[in-house]
């Protein structure tokens, strides 16, 4: 989370000093480099945008926990991720 947070300063920290670098290079060199910034900084947050999963809290018994896992021989998680997976969307009212 801290580090989500912190990231666009760091982007910004990194243009600014590449910005810095740059000014010794002629113009066009620093209109490439930005466009590629850019591209760079769309390419990490665009996926961001679009994710469309959301992360959750459950609350179970430990009785329930271990009984799953000595039932199913799978990780607790794996089978709670499966199960809510497998609810179909059209049949909740």
């Amino acid at each position: 989370f801290v580090l989500f947070l912190s990231f666009p300063y760091l982007i910004h920290k990194g243009i600014t000093i590449l910005c810095t670098l740059l000014k010794a290079f002629p113009k066009h060199k620093i209109h490439a480099a930005i466009i590629i910034l850019l591209i760079i900084a769309a390419a990490i947050i665009i996926p961001g945008i679009f994710n469309k999963k959301e992360k959750m809290t459950i609350t179970i018994d430990k009785e329930k926990y271990h009984a799953i896992e000595q039932k199913t021989k799978i990780k607790q998680e794996k089978y709670i991720e499966k199960k809510i997976n497998d609810i179909n969307i059209n049949d909740i009212k």
